[in-house]
């Protein structure tokens, strides 16, 4: 006798909602993208295309599939770059230049942002200025946080419009910086020494001790050494 034909009745295996969760997050993940912005000043005696040809050589030479992008530009008081790309592609560039000596006098780092949506710069790139009439600015209370985010602001706002330029164009848009954007946009000499000056900003070997180290959570209630206090009733 023949076995009756499938009815479509549910299979006795199902799959649970956590399951189902993770199998949708791994159809749609996406790579998760850092941002972190840095500056300083030179060693004495190295030249800013010292520094970029460095930058050039280190992101070239990460074995990462998308390696990190942004903008160094160099200014007379210092430099200033923003990186972005996945987070171990940023925090690598930045560990290698922390441990290049004679390359950076001081460094900070002036803002980090994790979970970016989209690169502002779709590669990296290079550029020499000299952005002056800039003036330094009277800190308030709240300290350096004001002028280290117009910083930050005024570089992304520089990214909208050169980060998917051809490397030519863009040095031919930043060369004309004071018609392009305006003095409130492109870091100034003056903010960038002030920013280098302000103790408050952290040094980048402070925030990789932090960012860059390895978590090491110790739960109290799994430590059985010292024993707790007997308590006193």
């Amino acid at each position: 006798m023949p076995e009756p034909a499938a009815t479509g009745a549910p299979s006795d295996e199902r799959t649970s909602l956590l399951d189902g969760l993770i199998a949708k997050v791994s159809e749609t993940a996406v790579t998760t993208l850092a941002r972190v912005v840095v500056c300083g000043s030179l060693s004495p005696g190295t030249s800013a295309q010292t520094l970029a040809t460095w930058h050039e050589k280190r992101i070239a030479s990460l074995p990462y599939d998308e390696p990190a992008s942004g903008l160094l530009l160099a200014l007379p008081t210092g430099w200033v770059e923003l990186l972005e790309g996945p987070v171990a592609a940023v925090t690598a560039v930045l560990r290698a230049m922390e441990a290049e000596g004679g390359l950076v006098g001081v460094a900070k780092v002036i803002a980090a942002m994790e979970d970016v949506p989209a690169r502002t710069f779709a590669a990296w790139s290079f550029k020499a200025l000299d952005v002056g009439g800039g003036k330094f600015v009277e800190l308030g209370p709240e300290g350096p946080a004001a002028i280290l985010g117009d910083t930050v602001i005024g570089l992304l706002k520089v990214g909208k419009v050169v980060g998917a330029m051809e490397r030519a164009a863009a040095a031919a848009t930043l060369d004309n910086w004071s018609t392009e954007f305006g003095a409130d946009v492109v870091p100034s000499n003056e903010r960038v020494q002030q920013i280098i000056d302000n103790e408050d900003v952290p040094s980048l070997s402070d925030f990789l001790s932090i960012y860059d180290a390895k978590a090491n959570v110790e739960l109290k209630s799994a430590r059985v050494w010292p024993p707790d206090a007997p308590m006193r009733y």
